[in-house]
């Protein structure tokens, strides 16, 4: 499907030579997105429905499934495929090809991001005032990182002043929450690998940056690894280990304590989902003026 949408698209270009053999003369794109801008009042947004597709939008919306060019021109689309958003079938198995399963893409977390859009509180002045940054650092709280909760709220301003905060609207975003680290009971036959998600159950669970036989340490923790007793940790490949429950520290905290509540974390399946649904929000040429733009733009490709 991928092939057939690139051998449509690129047949609208002229050929041209290349060490003696006909080849498509993908420059001439440059004028010709340029030439797409110069008609910028002919155009508006279009949000793409699931599932469909440029030549299925060209056909219900031009009445012309060869109209699919002036999309891809529009939009600035190189590749037919991977720059327009995927359908639900495509997008699976891109994910799976990339992460090799979409149980590894939903679980591994790509960062952590200002969760704002899922907050509607409004603060009062005396609540935004108890708000008082932390210069003081916690135990092993990344020096980098001191915890100011204020930078998360943003002033709501009426003709008479303040009325109160709301969630400031900035993304906010760290690579990780905190490392971890312990060592086993027991030495393991083989050790877990860079990646490995490693749990202790569903609720709690790792990634592993750094690992060997006898000890391990894992960013982006989800839940809590500290314990009384000791106890076991999987990976998905079934390969386990006994963690001394008294080894269990945390390193390094990178998003202060304060800050925790303001943050989500984002993984490699919802961040891909997002970039996916981005690729709907398109620009279309209008239908009364698809026809004459159409013919100019063929004739500047000649």
């Amino acid at each position: 499907m991928a092939i057939n949408k690139q051998r449509a698209y690129f047949s609208k270009f002229p050929l041209t030579q290349y060490k003696g053999k006909s080849a498509v003369d993908i420059l001439k794109r440059v004028g010709v997105s340029t030439s797409v801008k110069n008609y910028l009042s002919a155009f508006y947004t279009h949000t793409m429905q699931r599932d469909e597709t440029v030549d299925e939008l060209a056909f219900n919306y031009y009445e012309d499934v060869n109209y699919d060019w002036l999309v891809y021109l529009a939009n600035d689309i190189i590749d037919p495929h991977y720059d327009t958003s995927l359908t639900s079938l495509d997008f699976q198995n891109y994910i799976i090809k990339k992460y090799g399963t979409v149980r590894n893409a939903v679980r591994k977390i790509i960062h952590y991001r200002n969760n704002y859009h899922s907050d509607d509180t409004v603060l009062s002045a005396s609540g935004y005032d108890a708000l008082s940054p932390i210069f003081s650092l916690g135990k092993n709280e990344d020096p980098d990182s001191v915890g100011n909760p204020k930078k998360y709220w943003a002033p709501l301003i009426s003709p008479v002043g303040i009325m109160g905060y709301q969630r400031a609207k900035e993304n906010i975003l760290y690579n990780t929450n905190k490392i971890m680290s312990f060592s086993f009971s027991s030495t393991m036959a083989s050790s877990f690998k860079l990646g490995d998600i490693v749990e202790r159950d569903e609720y709690n669970l790792g990634e592993i940056v750094f690992a060997n036989t006898s000890v391990c340490n894992v960013k982006n923790v989800l839940g809590d690894f500290t314990s009384e007793t000791n106890y076991i940790i999987t990976n998905d490949a079934g390969v386990s280990a006994t963690v001394n429950a008294a080894s269990v520290a945390t390193d390094r905290q990178v998003i202060p304590a304060t800050e925790v509540v303001y943050q989500k974390a984002v993984s490699y399946y919802e961040y891909e989902t997002e970039l996916n649904d981005k690729k709907k929000e398109i620009f279309l040429v209008d239908k009364l003026n698809s026809k004459s733009l159409s013919s100019k733009l063929t004739e500047s490709m000649r």
